[in-house]
Protein backbone atom coordinates (compact mmCIF):
# COMPACT_ATOMS: atom_id res chain seq x y z
CA UNK A 1 0.00 0.00 0.00
CA UNK A 2 1.63 3.04 -0.82
CA UNK A 3 0.84 6.45 -1.79
CA UNK A 4 1.44 8.63 -4.77
CA UNK A 5 1.24 12.67 -3.82
CA UNK A 6 0.89 15.26 -6.19
CA UNK A 7 2.45 18.17 -5.00
CA UNK A 8 0.26 21.17 -3.69
CA UNK A 9 0.47 24.91 -5.09
CA UNK A 10 0.22 28.32 -3.57
CA UNK A 11 -3.58 29.69 -3.63
CA UNK A 12 -5.07 26.45 -6.17
CA UNK A 13 -6.80 23.58 -4.81
CA UNK A 14 -4.72 20.54 -5.42
CA UNK A 15 -5.63 16.56 -5.04
CA UNK A 16 -3.54 13.79 -2.85
CA UNK A 17 -4.08 10.46 -4.37
CA UNK A 18 -3.25 7.19 -2.71
CA UNK A 19 -3.03 4.02 -4.55
CA UNK A 20 -3.96 0.54 -3.01
CA UNK A 21 -1.50 -2.36 -4.21
CA UNK A 22 -2.21 -6.11 -3.90
CA UNK A 23 1.01 -8.11 -4.40
CA UNK A 24 -0.32 -10.58 -6.43
CA UNK A 25 -3.93 -10.31 -8.59
CA UNK A 26 -6.99 -12.17 -7.25
CA UNK A 27 -9.36 -13.85 -8.88
CA UNK A 28 -12.10 -11.91 -7.25
CA UNK A 29 -12.57 -8.28 -6.32
CA UNK A 30 -11.00 -7.33 -3.02
CA UNK A 31 -13.26 -4.89 -0.76
CA UNK A 32 -10.84 -2.83 1.36
CA UNK A 33 -12.32 -0.35 4.31
CA UNK A 34 -9.97 2.80 5.04
CA UNK A 35 -9.55 5.78 7.49
CA UNK A 36 -8.20 9.26 7.51
CA UNK A 37 -6.08 10.53 10.15
CA UNK A 38 -4.61 13.83 10.78
CA UNK A 39 -0.81 13.81 11.32
CA UNK A 40 -0.05 17.79 11.81
CA UNK A 41 -2.78 18.52 9.29
CA UNK A 42 -6.47 19.76 10.22
CA UNK A 43 -9.63 20.29 8.29
CA UNK A 44 -8.42 23.62 8.08
CA UNK A 45 -6.01 22.35 4.97
CA UNK A 46 -8.78 20.86 3.08
CA UNK A 47 -12.11 21.37 1.41
CA UNK A 48 -14.73 21.47 3.51
CA UNK A 49 -16.69 18.06 3.89
CA UNK A 50 -14.15 16.38 2.67
CA UNK A 51 -14.29 12.38 3.00
CA UNK A 52 -12.28 10.61 6.12
CA UNK A 53 -13.70 7.20 5.84
CA UNK A 54 -14.41 5.12 2.57
CA UNK A 55 -13.69 1.51 1.16
CA UNK A 56 -11.79 1.18 -1.98
CA UNK A 57 -12.04 -2.17 -4.46
CA UNK A 58 -9.42 -3.25 -6.14
CA UNK A 59 -10.94 -5.48 -9.01
CA UNK A 60 -10.79 -9.53 -9.83
CA UNK A 61 -7.53 -9.51 -11.90
CA UNK A 62 -6.12 -5.93 -11.10
CA UNK A 63 -3.11 -5.12 -8.88
CA UNK A 64 -4.10 -1.53 -8.14
CA UNK A 65 -6.92 0.77 -7.29
CA UNK A 66 -7.05 4.09 -6.56
CA UNK A 67 -8.84 5.72 -3.65
CA UNK A 68 -11.56 8.20 -4.37
CA UNK A 69 -12.38 10.74 -4.02
CA UNK A 70 -8.89 12.54 -3.64
CA UNK A 71 -7.83 14.20 -0.30
CA UNK A 72 -8.53 18.29 -1.87
CA UNK A 73 -5.56 20.15 -0.52
CA UNK A 74 -6.02 23.88 -0.34
CA UNK A 75 -3.36 26.10 -1.11
CA UNK A 76 -2.22 28.68 0.71
CA UNK A 77 0.92 31.50 1.29
CA UNK A 78 2.15 31.15 4.89
CA UNK A 79 5.49 29.92 5.23
CA UNK A 80 4.96 27.09 7.21
CA UNK A 81 6.13 23.35 8.28
CA UNK A 82 5.59 20.48 5.70
CA UNK A 83 2.23 18.62 7.16
CA UNK A 84 1.73 15.37 7.22
CA UNK A 85 -1.67 12.66 7.20
CA UNK A 86 -1.91 8.87 6.91
CA UNK A 87 -4.62 6.81 5.31
CA UNK A 88 -5.14 3.41 6.83
CA UNK A 89 -6.44 0.25 5.42
CA UNK A 90 -8.34 -2.16 7.59
CA UNK A 91 -9.44 -5.67 7.41
CA UNK A 92 -10.17 -6.90 3.44
CA UNK A 93 -13.68 -8.47 2.99
CA UNK A 94 -11.82 -11.49 1.54
CA UNK A 95 -10.08 -14.15 4.43
CA UNK A 96 -7.27 -14.61 1.71
CA UNK A 97 -5.98 -11.05 1.63
CA UNK A 98 -4.37 -9.96 4.59
CA UNK A 99 -2.10 -7.13 5.35
CA UNK A 100 0.61 -6.91 7.56
CA UNK A 101 1.28 -3.59 10.13
CA UNK A 102 4.38 -2.45 7.45
CA UNK A 103 2.03 -2.56 4.73
CA UNK A 104 -1.47 -1.09 6.08
CA UNK A 105 -0.51 2.90 6.73
CA UNK A 106 -0.12 5.04 3.90
CA UNK A 107 1.65 8.82 4.62
CA UNK A 108 1.00 11.84 2.60
CA UNK A 109 3.24 15.18 3.03
CA UNK A 110 1.91 18.82 1.82
CA UNK A 111 5.12 20.00 1.10
CA UNK A 112 5.31 23.63 1.99
CA UNK A 113 6.32 25.29 -1.14
CA UNK A 114 6.05 29.21 0.34
CA UNK A 115 9.00 31.49 1.38
CA UNK A 116 9.05 35.02 2.97
CA UNK A 117 11.96 38.53 3.16
CA UNK A 118 11.65 40.74 5.81
CA UNK A 119 12.59 44.02 3.66
CA UNK A 120 13.14 47.54 5.34
CA UNK A 121 12.05 50.88 3.68
CA UNK A 122 14.41 53.94 3.07
CA UNK A 123 13.27 56.71 5.60
CA UNK A 124 13.31 60.25 6.40
CA UNK A 125 12.65 63.12 8.46
CA UNK A 126 12.90 66.64 9.25
CA UNK A 127 15.46 67.96 11.61
CA UNK A 128 13.58 69.45 14.44
CA UNK A 129 15.02 72.99 15.78
CA UNK A 130 14.03 72.06 18.87
CA UNK A 131 13.18 68.85 21.31
CA UNK A 132 13.30 65.66 18.82
CA UNK A 133 12.01 64.11 16.18
CA UNK A 134 10.76 60.22 15.16
CA UNK A 135 12.17 58.77 11.72
CA UNK A 136 10.37 55.09 11.47
CA UNK A 137 10.89 52.50 9.01
CA UNK A 138 8.14 50.16 7.32
CA UNK A 139 9.87 46.62 7.96
CA UNK A 140 7.30 44.15 6.48
CA UNK A 141 7.19 40.43 5.94
CA UNK A 142 6.27 39.59 2.21
CA UNK A 143 3.94 36.52 3.66
CA UNK A 144 3.10 35.41 6.87
CA UNK A 145 4.77 33.13 9.06
CA UNK A 146 3.03 30.45 11.34
CA UNK A 147 5.59 30.85 14.27
CA UNK A 148 6.74 33.91 16.20
CA UNK A 149 10.21 35.52 13.94
CA UNK A 150 12.89 38.18 15.32
CA UNK A 151 15.19 40.00 12.92
CA UNK A 152 17.84 41.64 14.29
CA UNK A 153 18.49 45.43 13.21
CA UNK A 154 21.59 47.15 12.97
CA UNK A 155 22.46 51.05 12.26
CA UNK A 156 25.18 52.35 10.89
CA UNK A 157 25.98 56.20 10.64
CA UNK A 158 27.19 57.24 6.86
CA UNK A 159 27.20 61.01 6.70
CA UNK A 160 25.60 61.36 10.49
CA UNK A 161 27.32 60.84 14.14
CA UNK A 162 25.60 59.58 17.25
CA UNK A 163 25.42 63.36 18.62
CA UNK A 164 22.82 63.14 15.30
CA UNK A 165 20.20 60.98 17.58
CA UNK A 166 18.74 60.91 21.32
CA UNK A 167 18.91 58.02 22.97
CA UNK A 168 20.22 55.73 20.32
CA UNK A 169 20.27 52.15 20.68
CA UNK A 170 22.27 50.88 17.36
CA UNK A 171 21.27 47.11 17.46
CA UNK A 172 18.67 45.58 18.43
CA UNK A 173 15.44 43.02 17.47
CA UNK A 174 12.26 43.26 16.01
CA UNK A 175 9.49 40.81 16.32
CA UNK A 176 6.82 39.35 14.10
CA UNK A 177 4.02 37.63 15.86
CA UNK A 178 3.23 33.80 13.94
CA UNK A 179 0.30 35.10 11.02
CA UNK A 180 1.44 39.01 11.31
CA UNK A 181 3.41 40.57 8.48
CA UNK A 182 4.33 43.66 10.47
CA UNK A 183 6.55 43.95 13.80
CA UNK A 184 4.85 44.34 17.15
CA UNK A 185 6.55 47.71 17.92
CA UNK A 186 7.58 50.06 14.54
CA UNK A 187 11.43 49.94 13.98
CA UNK A 188 11.83 54.00 14.56
CA UNK A 189 14.94 56.45 15.85
CA UNK A 190 15.14 59.81 17.87
CA UNK A 191 16.67 62.49 15.71
CA UNK A 192 18.32 65.49 18.16
CA UNK A 193 17.59 68.91 17.64
CA UNK A 194 19.98 70.86 15.59
CA UNK A 195 20.28 74.52 14.95
CA UNK A 196 22.63 74.71 12.48
CA UNK A 197 22.44 74.84 9.00
CA UNK A 198 24.50 71.88 7.07
CA UNK A 199 23.40 69.34 4.52
CA UNK A 200 21.24 66.15 4.34
CA UNK A 201 22.77 63.67 6.62
CA UNK A 202 22.27 59.55 5.87
CA UNK A 203 22.34 56.68 7.60
CA UNK A 204 21.74 52.64 7.13
CA UNK A 205 19.90 50.17 9.43
CA UNK A 206 20.33 46.41 8.31
CA UNK A 207 18.74 43.60 9.13
CA UNK A 208 20.44 40.20 9.60
CA UNK A 209 19.49 36.76 11.30
CA UNK A 210 16.01 35.94 11.34
CA UNK A 211 15.10 34.02 13.85
CA UNK A 212 12.18 31.16 14.32
CA UNK A 213 10.75 30.55 17.98
CA UNK A 214 11.44 27.09 18.75
CA UNK A 215 14.46 26.63 16.43
CA UNK A 216 12.68 25.83 13.75
CA UNK A 217 13.13 26.30 10.36
CA UNK A 218 11.49 28.15 7.58
CA UNK A 219 12.99 30.01 3.95
CA UNK A 220 12.79 33.39 5.72
CA UNK A 221 14.97 35.63 4.23
CA UNK A 222 16.20 39.61 5.01
CA UNK A 223 16.08 42.01 2.17
CA UNK A 224 18.50 44.97 1.29
CA UNK A 225 19.62 48.14 3.98
CA UNK A 226 17.86 50.74 3.87
CA UNK A 227 18.72 54.34 4.45
CA UNK A 228 17.64 57.36 6.34
CA UNK A 229 18.03 60.89 5.90
CA UNK A 230 17.69 63.45 8.37
CA UNK A 231 16.64 66.67 6.51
Amino acid sequence: FYAMVIPGTVLFLSFLDFTVTLHKAAAFDVTIPWTFAHGTTTDSDFTGGFTKTGSVVVPAGQLTAKITPSFPVIGDTTVEANETFTVTLGTPDKTSVSLSATEKVGTSTITNDDSAVINIANANQFEPATGTSKITFDVTLTQPVDVDTTVTYTLTNVTTSDADFSNLTKTSTLTFLAGSKTPVTPLSFDIASDAVSEPDETFTVTLSNPTLAGGVTRNVTVGPAATGTIQ
